[in-house]
């Protein structure tokens, strides 16, 4: 009679992909593309990355980015397995908004004998 042979044990489950990005705020505000505001440098922060293999050990932080660019953060999966994620890019405005123009021409500050009168303010922007 042969002794009883233990069943070998099967291999750690691979996981050589990349995990995926999560989502970044600014000011506490989801965002994507680009942030403005009016001075620099400001954080953002990235967090719920996944992975959905080995699962996720860092799913983000906080990093800072100077004017008219952007910052990176690093993520990780259990499986050692990092990937670099971009911040949307932060935009600096420091000019204040203009009006836009009356029409049809009228005076805002002018007198009307009329019940009612029409006007509308056009928009502008500040660039």
């Amino acid at each position: 009679m042969h002794p009883a042979v233990a069943a070998p044990t099967p291999p750690p489950p691979s996981d050589t992909t990349d995990p995926v990005c999560g989502s970044w705020t600014f000011n506490g505000e989801a965002v994507s593309g680009e942030a403005w505001t009016n001075s620099a440098p400001q954080s953002f922060t990235l967090s719920n990355s996944t992975d959905a293999d080995s699962g996720i050990e860092d799913d983000g932080g906080t990093c800072s980015a100077s004017a008219n660019s952007t910052c990176t953060e690093q993520i990780k999966d259990k499986a050692g397995n990092t990937r670099n994620c971009t911040s949307p890019v932060l935009r600096l405005d420091n000019s204040a908004p203009s009006c836009g123009t009356w029409s049809p021409g009228a005076d805002p500050s002018a007198w009307s004998m009329a019940a009612s009168i029409t006007f509308s303010l056009n928009g502008s922007s500040d660039g």
